[in-house]
């Protein structure tokens, strides 16, 4: 059986909805794909962008994992 790794690790994730506004010169978009920090005691990925605009994805609800790293 394979262990489940509770510890937060990076992977590449895909966004499917931006929940929250959008500060100027944020160019992220949904569709995209970009690498984030896995929570997978809560099921959420943190980003920040190139404004360093910190953001939450919930998976399954705003993006998708595509892979770990």
């Amino acid at each position: 059986m394979k262990k489940i790794n509770m510890k937060p690790y990076y992977v590449i994730f895909e966004i499917t909805k931006i929940i929250g506004k959008l500060q100027p010169g944020s160019t992220i978009e949904e569709g995209e794909r970009f690498v984030g920090i896995y929570h997978p005691q809560e099921n959420n990925i943190f980003f920040e962008d190139e404004n360093n605009q910190e953001w939450w994805f919930k998976v399954g609800i705003s993006c998708i994992i595509i892979t770990d790293i």
